[in-house]
């Protein structure tokens, strides 16, 4: 059924699904309506599943920061995966969300979601981009 929630917002198939993916779409919007609504694109090997109703995903220092913005604003968060090959389907993760500062991910209570992350914060990153944030959404609906 369309965006009908039985049970946790992420099923197992569709996590299996996400992490099949190699592009994600996030979108946040300000308040106002004299500002602009901010869609981008992301590579899913940032992308990552912590729990049936957590995502999260790192804010690389290459980008603008208009995501944290509205985050910090209102909280409103909505994530768009694509099938780009295989039969069509499309999967759309509304929720709320947080920033945790990379300086924050030493303390304690972020210890599991800094260990998510080990392989994009290590120092043998090849990316020519560092972590400014991770960003993280409790999934309202799928």
């Amino acid at each position: 059924a369309m965006g009908k929630v039985i049970g946790p917002p992420l099923t197992q198939s569709d996590k299996n699904w996400i992490l099949e993916q190699h592009v994600f779409f996030h979108a946040s919007a300000p308040l106002s309506a004299l500002h602009r609504v901010n869609v981008s694109p992301k590579s899913a090997k940032e992308f990552k599943i912590i729990d049936d109703c957590t995502v999260a995903w790192a804010d690389l220092t290459g980008s603008g920061s208009e995501t944290c913005a509205h985050i910090l604003q209102n909280g409103r968060l909505t994530v768009l995966f694509v099938a780009f090959n295989g039969p069509p389907k499309i999967l759309r993760l509304h929720g709320k969300g947080s920033i945790v500062l990379r300086s924050e991910l030493q303390h304690p209570h972020h210890q599991q979601l800094a260990q998510q992350f080990q392989d994009v914060l290590s120092d043998k990153n090849e990316g020519n981009f560092g972590i400014r944030a991770i960003v993280v959404m409790k999934i309202e609906r799928a």
